[in-house]
Parts: C-alpha cells; structure tokens; sequence
C-alpha cells in the first residue's frame, strides 16, 4: 500500500518525538537524586503525652488471677499507657470484693513517671492491710481514671487476687541463715493470720534454749530468755515449726518451718583499757578481757603470752565467768611497749576455741 506524502511526513516527525522524550526520560533517571524519608503512613502513634489516645492499663502487680505470697504484703503496682491524674485514681480505684473493708492507702499514692502508680493497701481505720488465708480479693479501675487530658479509661479494669493462699510464717528474728547473732539474741515469729497461745506447742528451738514464748499481738509470737542466759558463741540454732500449728480459724501450716542463725565466733568482746593505749602506769592493777562465752579456765595459763615477760596471775570462775582478769604481781617497766596476746588454746566451756586477740598497750615514763 501506497502512503501519500503528507501522512509519511506525519509519522516521521512523531517518531522523532518519541526519540527525544525517551533520551529525556533516560536522562532524568540517570542524574535521579537518593531516596527521602518515609512518610507518616496515617496510622495512630501513641505515646505518654498523646493529646487524644485514651488511657489503658498496661499491666499490674499483682497480675490478675495470680496467687501469692507476694514479695511485697500489701504493695500494688499498675501501669497505664499515659501521663495520669493522681486525683482521678484516688477516686477510681477500689476494692469491691472486700465489702468496703479495704481501701487504696490515698495519701501515699506515688508515682514514676506519671505512668507507673504505686500504693498500698489500707483498712477502714487506714491501718495495713491484713489479708485473710485463703480468700480472694479484686481490684478495680473505673472508667473515672483520667490522663491529665482528660481522657478516661473507655471500660473499667479489674484484676483478681489471693494473697494468702494459705496459713505461714511471715517473718521470723533473727532472719533465716543470720550469722553473727548476738548470744542474748531477741527472737520472734509473725504469722499471717491471727493466732493463740497454743501454737506454743508447736514450736521447737535445737540445740535447746531455756525460755518462755508469749503472745505479743494477734499475729506475733516473742521469745523471753532468762537474763542470766546467753547462747553458745559459735553454734547453728534452728526454729522449728511443726504442721501441727494453726491459726485461730483453724489453717494449718502446709510443710513444716525451719529457720536457722548462728551466733557470733568466741572472741574478746571488750577489754578494759583500749587497744593501742599510751601512758599506762606501771602498777595499772588488773587488765580485764570480756568474752562471748563462758571460759574453761583450765585453758587459760596455756593460753596467755605476754611479752616482753611479767609476773602476772588471773582469775574467773569456771563455767559462770565471761571474763578473764589479769592481774600483776610486779610492776611493769616504764615507757615499755607491751603486748598480751589470748591464743587459740582458751577454750568455751563447751570447747570453742578463742578467735586469737591481741591486746598492744604502752606504759608511762618515769616521773
């Protein structure tokens, strides 16, 4: 077929014009700048100080449907989502279950950050809580907690609770595994639940120790050890609770209790003049050591070096004494450095030996 001319002409000057647009095109992509930034693809962003976002609890302590004994008694712990009003969480959180027995502790609501709220729990009286063994409990937010914008929670929040499972010893003096315990130690045991005097029975302290337990408050039991009593020095003692214990309402300890201390090493405790003392006369008298423990003053004449060398004599009454006394039968020489050394061969009535103790002490020139 024959194209006449002008159409030839036609489709000669579009095929140039597309030449051009593509070596147009190619060279744009060629000199093509690097990539910006993502846009904001038109989601929600949510964050602390959101102006609209409405406020949710993140999380809380203790969690919903959890079970104690809990770390902390009666502390509870909850996280939202925002910046909250402190005042609107006095008025939103409750606990319903409880018959209005138990409120939130309003006045020491703390905060970290304004999102994370920690208070305690408080009595119709505001005194610390007391959870009853075995029941549950439910804590609630209502739809009057706010931000500080104003947002509210869009529902309520509730979380359930035991905190007392069952019938236990809270607390115990001196603490489970103590070192160190005084020989004329105060030792007691709270329970948490309230309790009577025939949990007495129950309980048992090895290696035995002469003394009478007596109910300090509903819940607290203490220990009376007679004055003229003091512990071994060095020995493990272990408070034994036995299952047979239970509270007033009839909860019995589920496993048996036991807690352990250990009372301080036989050492010197005191002595009469300071370690290190200058200007001591020379007729002092009578040095006295204080022991943890009673002495076998059988050890003592082995146990003693004094240097440089002096007449000396002691005294203590076996099996009775915490002391040892020295005491000189010559004077000592002036402006002498003396040193008397307790060894390891003084022993306890028991047979503890003596931590080794060293007693440096300078006497007065010559006047």
């Amino acid at each position: 077929m024959i194209i006449p001319p002008h159409k030839q002409l036609t489709q000669i000057w579009a095929a140039v014009f597309c030449a051009v647009a593509f070596l147009f095109i190619s060279s744009c992509k060629e000199s093509e700048g690097p990539a910006g930034s993502k846009g904001y693809d038109g989601k929600g962003y949510e964050t602390l100080a959101d102006l609209f976002t409405h406020p949710r609890v993140i999380y809380t302590y203790p969690s919903n449907n959890s079970r104690g004994p809990y770390d902390n008694y009666n502390l509870f712990q909850i996280r939202f989502n925002k910046i909250m009003d402190l005042t609107s969480l006095r008025k939103a959180i409750t606990f319903p279950a409880s018959d209005g027995m138990i409120s939130p502790d309003t006045l020491n609501f703390s905060t970290v950050g304004g999102d994370i709220i920690t208070f305690s729990a408080a009595d119709s009286l505001g005194n610390p809580v007391v959870w009853k063994v075995g029941a549950s409990y439910i804590i609630r937010i209502g739809t009057d907690a706010s931000d500080i914008y104003n947002n509210h929670l869009m529902a309520p929040y509730s979380a359930t609770f035991s905190p007392e499972p069952y019938f236990r010893v809270r607390t115990v003096t001196p603490k489970n595994m103590s070192i160190n315990t005084s020989v004329t130690p105060k030792i007691s045991v709270t329970f948490n639940s309230q309790i009577d005097s025939s949990i007495f029975s129950s309980i048992v302290i090895t290696p035995p120790i002469a003394l009478k337990w007596s109910l300090s408050s509903d819940f607290r039991i203490v220990a009376s050890i007679a004055a003229n009593i003091r512990l071994e020095a060095d020995t493990q003692y272990n408070i034994i609770i036995h299952p047979s214990a239970h509270d007033k309402f009839g909860n019995y300890l589920a496993t048996e209790f036991k807690s352990t201390f250990t009372t301080i090493p036989y050492r010197v405790s005191s002595t009469s003049i300071k370690n290190g003392t200058t200007d001591i006369p020379i007729t002092l008298g009578q040095i006295s050591f204080s022991l943890t423990a009673p002495i076998d003053t059988s050890s003592i004449k082995n146990g003693i070096i004094i240097e440089p060398p002096i007449k000396y004599y002691f005294w203590g009454t076996n099996g009775k004494s915490y002391k040892i006394l020295f005491n000189q039968s010559e004077p000592f020489a002036s402006s002498t450095k003396y040193t008397i050394n307790l060894t390891s061969s003084i022993r306890s009535v028991s047979g503890k030996p003596l931590v080794p103790f060293t007693l440096e002490f300078t006497t007065a020139e010559p006047r």
